[in-house]
């Protein structure tokens, strides 16, 4: 187990360096999120989902309990984005890449105080933002398919519970 709910959420299972299975098969890595969106489930909501992740040993990222920045686009917009330059200039990135003016361009976030500075940012741009209450993870697989709602989801927040965004190739 590399990313899992024990630590975080003081589960019995699924702690970071559990081993699962009989041992006779392949040794992968597992990062797994019982349920994502919490909330979402305790009121009845929808978009909440559990997520798991299966790779070869040693090839996915432990991510500690940390705050990080997340942003995903579809095939289309990959090779625009850079995590090391402002959302400005990636979202000018994204639209250029998608042949989009900014102001049909669509982002996706969270409705949280730590990214009104983001909403702020991209709105001044012209982007339409959609500020969603929770379930990053549901608007991330919905950015990566084709003729989907949102070019770009961008948040900021847990990274050990956001490994799933960069699964979605």
């Amino acid at each position: 187990m590399v990313i899992g709910e024990g630590e975080i959420d003081h589960a019995p299972m699924l702690w970071i360096g559990e081993e699962v299975g009989k041992g006779d098969g392949p040794e992968v890595d597992i990062a797994v999120d019982p349920i994502e969106g919490t909330r979402m489930v305790a009121m009845g909501q929808s978009n909440a989902l559990a997520v798991m992740a299966f790779a070869p040993r040693d090839s996915l990222l432990h991510a500690p309990d940390m705050y990080m920045k997340k942003l995903v686009v579809n095939r289309l917009a990959a090779g625009a984005i850079d995590l090391s330059l402002p959302l400005t200039d990636n979202l000018r990135n994204v639209a250029k890449a998608l042949g989009k003016p900014l102001d049909k361009l669509r982002m996706v976030t969270l409705d949280k105080p730590r990214l009104s500075a983001a909403i702020e940012e991209a709105t001044q741009l012209g982007v339409k933002v959609f500020a969603l209450p929770d379930g990053d993870v549901a608007a991330s697989v919905l950015t990566c398919w084709q003729d989907n709602p949102y070019d770009v989801m961008y948040t900021i927040g847990g990274a050990a519970r956001r490994r799933d965004f960069c699964l979605c190739r």
